[in-house]
This record gives C-alpha cells, sequence and structure tokens, in this order.
C-alpha cells in the first residue's frame, strides 16, 4: 500500500467537502488516476468521481484532477460531464477538455477551441492554445470568426488572413 492510497480514498468520501480536497491534494503532489483501486477500474473510478451522487463541486474538483494528471482516455468521461451542462462544471470540464487535447495534440486543441461554444475559459490556457503552432482548417478558422470569445475571433481573423489574404 502506497502512501497516497488514504488520499485517493478519500476522493469517495460522502463528505463531498473532503472529497474536492482530496482532489486539491492529489493534483498538487501530480499523483497519477490509479489504473486500479481495489476492485475498480481506472474508467469506473473516473465515472463515481463524474456522478450525478456528487455535488457539483465535487465534480468539479474531480475535473481538474484529471486536467492535470488525465491522458486522451478520460475524454469521453469528461466530455458527458461537459454535456450535463451544469452550471458548477462546463467550464471546468470544458478546460479540462481542452488542457488534455492540448498535452497531447496542440493542433487538435486549437481546433477543438475554435469549435466549441464558450465566451469564458481559463485565459492562460486559451492563450497558449491559441499561440501554437497548429494549422487549424479554413472552415474551423471562418466558424472561428463568430466565436462568443473575442481572443477566438481575432485569431481566427490573424490566421484566416494568412491564409486568404484580403484583396483590396
Amino acid at each position: 500500500q502506497s502512501a497516497q492510497d488514504p488520499l485517493m480514498l478519500e476522493t469517495f468520501s460522502p463528505d463531498d467537502r473532503v472529497a474536492a480536497g482530496a482532489f486539491r491534494a492529489l493534483s498538487l503532489l501530480e499523483i497519477a488516476i490509479p489504473t486500479r483501486l481495489g476492485s475498480a477500474s481506472r474508467t469506473e473510478i473516473i465515472v463515481w468521481w463524474l456522478s450525478d451522487e456528487r455535488s457539483g463541486s465535487a465534480r468539479a474538483e474531480a475535473c481538474k484532477y484529471i486536467g492535470f494528471v488525465g491522458g486522451v482516455t478520460d475524454l469521453d468521461l469528461v466530455d458527458i460531464e461537459y454535456d450535463r451542462a451544469h452550471y458548477e462544471t462546463s467550464r471546468t470540464a470544458l478546460e479540462v477538455l481542452l488542457r488534455i487535447r492540448f498535452r497531447h495534440d496542440e493542433t487538435n486543441a486549437l481546433e477543438y477551441a475554435l469549435s466549441m461554444p464558450f465566451e469564458t475559459i481559463d485565459e492562460p490556457l486559451l492563450k497558449r492554445i491559441l499561440s501554437a503552432d497548429g494549422a487549424a482548417s479554413t472552415e474551423t478558422l471562418r466558424l472561428g470568426m463568430q466565436h462568443k470569445n473575442r481572443l477566438v475571433r481575432l485569431e481566427s481573423i490573424k490566421r484566416l488572413g494568412a491564409i486568404e489574404p484580403i484583396s483590396n
């Protein structure tokens, strides 16, 4: 039994404040999500963390933790949380989806950011994604020109101008 096991077990606490604190501690310590915990698989662990039985604040902390240490295999589970459109978790889940994508494929993260509807998200994260060298498709850049977020609109216009110079 490793020292992080008791902390990991606290993420299952019925007291959502305890679970949220455990997620924050695991994030700070950069402790990986286990492939198994007892008889539960990694997927089952994450499904429980993001289940309706947890409060929105506990699910938001779980999402943040997944964003720090999760991988592309976790995207589908976080996407389910994003699709719930819950006021406490929606923005955090979107940031996690972007953060994991950016860590593994900058172009994919750029395309995703340009095509997802949001007004505000973590600005430093968004700026890192928008400054990536990846090449977004012309169609996605055109969508980005209509985006709710000012930075996304500006970057889309800038990149589209480099592809399709404006003629006088």
